[in-house]
Order: C-alpha cells, then structure tokens, then sequence
C-alpha cells in the first residue's frame, strides 16, 4: 500500500501529471465519505489522520486490500492521495473497472455539512484535472447514485433504486443528474475551457451579476414593449363616427352642413369621419358659404 501525500488544489494538477498511470481510465467517480463528517473532521483537522482512518476500516473491516479511493478531499481544500491510479477503486459495484475515485469528506444530504469554498474548489480542480490527464469530457463524471446496488447503471438518482444517495442530496445543488448539469458540470467545464476557471466565490457573483442584468434586460424589453404600444396608439387614426364632444368644436358646423346637405352620408356605425375628413368638410362648407 502506498504512503499517502498531501497537497492543495493549485498543486495537484502538476502532481497528476507526473504519475506513471498504466490502467485505462474512462471515468471519474464522485462520492461524499458521509462518515467521517464535518464534525469529526473539526474534532481532528488532519487529512492524514483521517485517511489512515478511513483505510483501516476498509481493510480491516471491510477486507478490501487498500483504501477504497484514489483521492480524499478535506474541508479545507487539501486533497491527500490513497489507493494507486494503476488499481481500480472500490467506489461503485459495477463501475470500478477504468475509474478513478473521489471521495469529498464530509455528510452532503441535506440537513447536513455545508461545504466549504475551499472544499468545492479543490472538488471541482480535482475532478477537472483529472478528466482532462486521461482525455475524458465532463459527460465522463459519474456519482454513486446514479448506479444500483447491484451495480446497474440508471443513469440518475431514482429514490428507491439508487443504492446511495452519495455524494449526497445537497452536493452541489443535488444528487441527480440535473443538478450535475445545473450546478457541477459547468465549473468543471470552465476549469477545463480556462487557466482553472472561476472559485466558487467568484461563481456565484458571476451568476448573481448574470440574474441582475437578466433582470434589468427583462425590464428594459417591458418597458419597450410598452412604448411600443403607447407608440402604435398614437399612429392610429382617430375616428369620428357622431358631432360630440370627441369630435374637435371647430369641425362640428361644417360636419352638420356636409350631413344636411347630403355629403357625407354615415351608416349604422356613425360617420366614420378621420382628421382628413374634417379638414375637407371645412374646404367643402367655406367653398359653399
């Protein structure tokens, strides 16, 4: 068994890309350890300890020949290596043979840990640089509740056949694929498009500041709109079917001489008279005085 190592995010990149890595990878595994949680980990704050900890059940109880996963990711960002690249995990029945696995400490189902900025940064570094050493795509990332117990591939979280809910109900927006879609896959996407993509922090401003100009672009096109309409109003000619008061003061003896004198003839509707119409009933009526 190897001796573990540990490093933070901005390290692990240049690491991985030193390791001789004989095996065939074609997918990234991402799971919570739901014990130790953050609890534990804030009793003892050492990466170390808690992989010693973690690969002494999984030999000694679960009689696993080393730690289930290639990779732990502490709360506060650092990631310390276990089982070697060249052995296939014990993440996920059904989906070890060509995967790597990640392991991100702490409980993820909802009313449990909250991760740390630290934490999702160095999960979506990891994930990235790992997809990206082996030539996979984030399509390529898998998360343990998307897979039975029996190890069938659904493809989703399904409550019911799911064998886990890991990494959990709450990671990254949730445990199924439309939350991987929404939420995980884009930051790994841009850490992979870019020179390591954006923090969470920055993320989150970025989607704030994108909903508040969504915002304000939605309000400007209301407003337009409504210009637009008040707009039309105005080109559209004025009718004037009876001598009212809708009707100017100034066409309304002109109109009742071109009515008497049978030149303007209305219908049941009214005379349906325009601005034109009055300006032409005052020529006809001075011509006529």
């Amino acid at each position: 068994m190897e001796s573990f190592k540990v490093m933070n995010a901005d390290a692990f990149g240049d690491w991985l890309r030193e390791q001789n890595v004989t095996r065939n990878i074609t997918r990234v595994q991402l799971h919570h350890t739901y014990q130790p949680d953050y609890a534990a980990w804030n009793g003892i704050p050492d990466a170390v300890y808690w992989q010693n900890s973690m690969r002494n059940y999984h030999v000694n109880t679960n009689g696993w020949a080393d730690i289930a996963q290639q990779f732990t990711i502490c709360p506060n960002g650092e990631i310390v290596t276990g089982r070697s690249l060249n052995s296939a995990p014990a993440g996920i029945t059904g989906a070890n043979t060509g995967a790597v696995c990640i392991e991100i400490l702490g409980n993820f189902d909802r009313g449990g840990d909250a991760m740390t900025d630290a934490q999702k940064d160095a999960a979506v570094t990891a994930a990235a640089e790992l997809l990206k050493r082996f030539g996979l795509g984030t399509d390529d990332v898998t998360y343990h509740a998307w897979w039975s117990a029996g190890g069938a591939a659904l493809g989703d979280y399904i409550p019911g056949r799911s064998g886990k809910t890991c990494p959990g109900t709450a990671f990254f927006g949730g445990n199924t694929r439309a939350a991987y879609e929404a939420n995980l896959k884009p930051l790994i996407q841009g850490y992979m498009d870019g020179n390591g993509g954006l923090t969470m922090t920055q993320y989150e401003e970025l989607k704030a500041l994108i909903a508040a100009k969504d915002a304000e672009t939605a309000a400007l096109s209301a407003r337009a709109e409504a210009m637009e309409a008040e707009i039309k109003q105005l080109k559209t000619p004025m009718i004037y079917n009876y001598i009212d008061d809708n009707m100017p003061m100034w066409a309304h003896e002109a109109v009742s001489w071109c009515v008497e004198n049978g030149i303007i003839i209305g219908t049941g509707e009214g005379l349906g008279l325009d601005d034109k119409d009055l300006r032409l009933c005052q020529i006809i009526y001075r011509l006529h005085k």
